[in-house]
């Protein structure tokens, strides 16, 4: 209620023609999701879309009421295109998952975008020609690639620390 009240208060005061949100979580509950379409359905409000999503929560049925309620863009943080340096960043994906998230996308004409990290722990010159090669082959609208940038706080750069790598 309150994020389609925000969406209705930007349309009026803010000429606002797009939202996109910028939450890595935001097609995550199913049920939340069909809720927030339902209410944009029974207000009327007709705005383009976009938002973050984990290809391990989305489903075809959440992707295509999302379309109905104006979802045109999904963005999907892939990582890597090895499954064995998806399981030593501890994703919780796999690359199956990523293949039929992306083929719903396309199967429901939206957009997708996956971002990619170069120079994971582990990968070789070969893997990440993996990696590029799947963000090719994988379907998706556009893919970015990034070099690994550990994070204060996270487990991947404690990982570089102990392992000598200079972090920011």
């Amino acid at each position: 209620q309150r994020v389609v009240e925000e969406i209705k208060f930007l349309m009026k005061t803010k000429d606002v023609k797009e939202i996109a949100f910028w939450d890595d979580n935001f097609l995550v509950n199913e049920k939340w999701i069909n809720e927030f379409c339902d209410l944009l359905d029974s207000e009327r409000i007709k705005i383009p879309w976009s938002a973050y999503a984990r290809v391990n929560t989305v489903t075809k049925t959440m992707l295509r009421k999302a379309v109905k309620s104006g979802l045109w863009s999904v963005f999907f943080g892939v990582e890597t295109g090895n499954s064995d340096l998806l399981i030593r960043i501890k994703k919780g994906i796999t690359l199956e998952q990523v293949r039929q998230a992306v083929k719903w996308c396309n199967d429901l004409n939206v957009d997708t975008r996956g971002s990619f990290m170069l120079a994971l722990p582990g990968e070789t010159p070969q893997k990440a020609l993996n990696t590029i090669n799947f963000a090719c082959d994988s379907g998706l609208t556009y893919a970015q690639f990034l070099p690994t940038h550990p994070e204060w706080g996270t487990e991947l750069y404690d990982d570089a620390v102990k392992n000598g790598r200079p972090v920011p």
